[in-house]
């Protein structure tokens, strides 16, 4: 399978917005465990995996699976 480049930089990049902080250089990314980031960040995962045609399973615990 081929990778989009183009797509995976974006999705890393809206990742990465979840949780950004400000920071003294560069940029900085916090995500605590049961935050309304890391509820986002996970809520955009799964989007993404059924736009790719997956099936998603989230466990008791939060884990997040795609299954073709």
């Amino acid at each position: 399978m081929q990778a989009s480049q183009q797509r995976l930089r974006e999705d890393i990049e809206a990742n990465a917005r979840f949780g950004d902080i400000d920071a003294p250089a560069g940029r900085g990314r916090t995500v605590l465990t049961g935050s309304d980031a890391d509820r986002r960040a996970r809520q955009y995962f799964v989007e993404r995996l059924r736009d790719a045609g997956l099936s998603v399973r989230v466990d008791a615990v939060g884990n997040v699976a795609g299954r073709w």
